[in-house]
């Protein structure tokens, strides 16, 4: 941070207090204290007829939110405690945001459960309201704007039906919908840094609240060998792609969200898991995810050509296979975990490869001596091929490399974020059971 000549929202400040007379940059440690505040209200009815159940319920919810930022100076050490005094300028808090959040939730809904042919058929069809208001200001000088907000009505219906062929058999067709608010207040209002008058977010152009369509269709058998199968398919409205980025010349995170407008998705999923055989039991999973963006996406300075890309953050092919040993007196499980590439910019220029980990745990119960505690030891052994990669995407971007727009407008090349797959590690552990 500057000791001289940082900003305080669009407001240059003069100069730290306690620094009177220096120049340059302070180190610090940057605090984001919150307080958060939630209540509700929920009540049902229902009525019972035979095979017939009649629910009528209303639910409420309010939710208040205020943060803001506390800078600690390091010493040469690199040390700092909640002891000292945080940086401030004439007693005012050097933060990027002071910020306060209400949301309020009323949401009302009819819901019926019908059981046929000997319970065999169930259908469960439901419709549900929601009126969302949220409202958030910003208070710090020259945030514009200083205060923003939405008022939300949300119909969501839903159908959901199965049929058991047998005991141990069962198709069933599910149809839902959902919403998604613009998650968090930065959305809302913008944020700053302490080094430029220039916000370093500003509120998105489009609050509206995500919208889900989703239908599955699948099929479940139980029994020495459970298996599991489903069709799925899905339509998203006003996309919102949760990220983070770095505040400018800082390494503090902050919120972000991209809003990636229409989205389709569709696919396939299966399980198989089987019950314990001589103390072995095994487990294998899969899925294949098709996605594709349906519009060309607004990346502030103009559009972007992103119609038939890939969603980010999306592996086509993902997998897992399991299998445990428990005889009551020894016990382990291996893990074994594939995950597909996954694009970070919503012009697919820019990925993480697909990857393979696997993980064992071993361990053996120890005696108890009659004392009603069951004690354990365990080794664990994480990515034992001591695999190098990423394991995921904290922060999504629009496009890798600078390129014209729709309009021939220059877009500004992001710089997405990832997580380090953990490195190869072993644990031993000693516990107990009571």
């Amino acid at each position: 941070m500057p000791i001289a000549g940082g900003y305080l929202g669009t407001q240059q400040y003069g100069t730290l207090d306690g620094y009177e007379g220096q120049s340059g940059n302070v180190t610090v440690e940057s605090v984001h204290p919150w307080r958060q505040n939630s209540s509700g209200f929920t009540t049902n009815l229902d009525w019972k007829k035979k095979y017939n159940t009649l629910s009528l319920f209303y639910w409420y919810s309010y939710g208040n939110h205020t943060e803001y930022q506390h800078q600690y100076a390091l010493s040469p050490s690199g040390d700092w405690s909640y002891g000292q005094k945080y940086l401030t300028v004439n007693g005012v808090p050097i933060t990027g945001y002071q910020e306060n959040t209400i949301q309020q939730v009323n949401a009302i809904g009819l819901d019926d459960k019908l059981s046929l042919l000997g319970n065999k058929l169930f259908i469960d069809a439901g419709f549900k309201v929601s009126m969302a208001s949220v409202s958030a200001t910003q208070n710090l000088p020259g945030a514009d704007p200083y205060k923003a907000g939405k008022n939300y009505f949300e119909p969501t219906p839903q159908l959901l039906a199965s049929y058991s062929i047998t005991k141990a058999d069962q198709v069933y067709m599910n149809a839902t919908t959902s919403y998604r608010l613009p998650s968090g207040w930065s959305q809302y209002i913008p944020q700053f840094s302490m080094t430029s008058p220039t916000p370093a977010s500003t509120p998105a152009k489009n609050l509206g609240a995500e919208y889900f369509i989703g239908e599955e269709v699948g099929f479940r058998h139980n029994g020495p060998v459970n298996v599991s199968a489903a069709w799925f398919h899905y339509n998203l409205t006003n996309h919102q792609i949760g990220s983070s980025s770095y505040l400018p010349g800082t390494s503090v995170l902050i919120s972000t969200q991209l809003s990636a407008g229409g989205e389709e998705a569709w696919g396939f999923q299966g399980e198989v898991g089987t019950r314990p055989w001589h103390h072995i039991s095994a487990y294998a999973s899969g899925q294949f995810l098709k996605t594709r963006i349906g519009n060309n996406v607004d990346a502030g300075t103009d559009y972007l050509p992103t119609t038939g890309k890939q969603e980010p953050g999306a592996p086509k092919w993902s997998g897992a296979i399991g299998l445990t040993y428990d005889d009551g007196l020894y016990f382990g499980n291996f893990n074994l975990r594939y995950q597909g590439s996954q694009y970070s910019t919503l012009m697919n220029d820019q990925k993480i490869p697909g990857y393979v980990t696997a993980d064992l745990n071993l361990g053996r119960s120890l005696p108890s001596f009659n004392t009603g505690i069951h004690p354990k030891i365990m080794l664990n052994l994480v990515n034992m091929g001591g695999v190098n990669y990423l394991s995921s995407i904290s922060g999504f971007g629009f496009t890798a490399v600078k390129q014209k727009g729709i309009f021939g407008n220059t877009v500004s090349a992001s710089t997405p974020n990832y997580v380090v797959g953990s490195a190869f590690t072993a644990v031993v552990t000693l516990g107990a059971d009571f």
